[in-house]
């Protein structure tokens, strides 16, 4: 998906597929769903006509910044709490996870083969 906020407004232009970068040269195919359709499921506040995006973005920044900082920092922070605590929580687990994963012999050859590429274009 284009990388967006998703309470900025969303252009009525859609385009079917894009590409989402992973790294230095490389990348994989994403869909991208048609504006009405993002709206209804909820990835965006607003649908808005192309040569009405930023005035609209502009509009709502100003309205998010109307608030006062430090009220919009307790509701942020509110917001956040239940996912901080819960990764804090399973720290561990996920660090194994990770470790596992990344010391699999097909990860560790991917991993080789895609430095190799880098040094190759670096030099």
């Amino acid at each position: 998906m284009r990388p967006c906020w998703a309470s900025l407004p969303l252009s009525g232009k859609a385009r079917d597929c894009t590409h989402t970068p992973l790294g230095p040269g490389m990348s994989q195919p994403t869909w991208e769903p048609p504006a009405p359709e993002a709206l209804q499921v909820g990835m965006v506040d607003k649908v808005v006509p192309e040569d009405q995006v930023q005035s609209t973005a502009l509009s709502v920044m100003a309205q998010w910044l109307s608030i006062p900082d430090h009220a919009r920092q307790l509701t942020k922070n509110m917001m956040r709490k239940p996912t901080a605590d819960r990764l804090v929580k399973h720290r561990d687990s996920d660090i194994q996870n990770f470790v596992s994963f990344i010391s699999r012999d097909s990860i560790q050859k991917s991993l080789q083969v895609y430095l190799g590429k880098l040094r190759q274009k670096k030099g």
